[in-house]
């Protein structure tokens, strides 16, 4: 009982089936405790080992659809940003095509006018 410290022997004694099932021939443990608990615990980190792993691999699955998928906002980031900056040149180039038109507008106005005046002084 020394080898045990402090367990509540109550708790390790009520092994489930599952852990015991590890176990390859439990006739053997019955003369030997020790080496019973040491099959037990040996039967317990494995199973605990192997659940440890399934979970790592579901979390690694995850990380890569994560992954994955942050690449793809990645993207369409890249993608969003080159239109807006192709936008916003297409609106400058028409802002300037646009005030250029004006100013010819209105050049073209003075030109009309002027015309007009000479047109009005030559008739009247």
């Amino acid at each position: 009982m020394a080898l045990l410290g402090n367990l509540n022997l109550g708790v390790w004694l009520h092994v489930p089936f599952l852990y015991l099932s590890m176990v390859t021939d439990i006739s053997s443990c019955v003369g030997d405790v020790a080496a019973c608990w040491r099959t037990r615990c040996r039967s317990y980190l494995l199973i605990t080992y192997l659940q440890c792993q399934a979970v790592i691999s579901q979390h690694e699955k995850r990380q890569r659809q994560f992954d994955k998928l942050v690449d793809e906002w990645k993207r369409k980031v890249v993608d969003l940003q080159t239109e807006l900056d192709n936008s916003q040149k297409e609106s400058r180039f028409n802002a300037a095509e646009a005030y250029k038109c004006k100013t010819q507008l209105d050049e073209n106005r003075e030109v009309i006018d002027a015309v007009r005046r000479e047109n009005k002084n030559l008739s009247g």
